[in-house]
């Protein structure tokens, strides 16, 4: 979460995942789910919306398995919002939002 907040996506990527394997292999599947939203958030913030898609996708079916409620909302919440920036061409012009936090970061 703090390399998400600081707008490190890329990185949030990455400790995200981990947490996914970690969560999985000790049959905490509930978080894992969560945690694989926020890999699926992190694809979209690194321009990268079809890779974004596919996991929140299997994010969502696992959530639907799990009869997780938060995270199948969460899912189809996220699906919704990233299809319309993609449906409406707003991919470049959000992923230029990203670099303008991403400057903030060099002060």
């Amino acid at each position: 979460d703090a390399h998400y907040l600081a707008g490190r996506m890329r990185s949030a990527r990455e400790a995200f995942g981990r947490c996914v394997e970690a969560c999985g292999g000790a049959g905490a599947l509930r978080f894992a789910v969560m945690n694989r939203m926020m890999v699926g958030w992190c694809h979209f913030w690194c321009g990268e919306p079809e890779a974004s898609l596919r996991e929140i996708a299997t994010a969502t079916d696992d959530a639907l398995r799990l009869s997780h409620l938060t995270a199948q909302a969460m899912g189809d919440e996220t699906m919704g919002l990233i299809r319309e920036a993609v449906d409406e061409g707003r991919v470049k012009e959000t992923l230029e939002v990203v670099e303008v936090v991403e400057s903030f970061r060099r002060f």
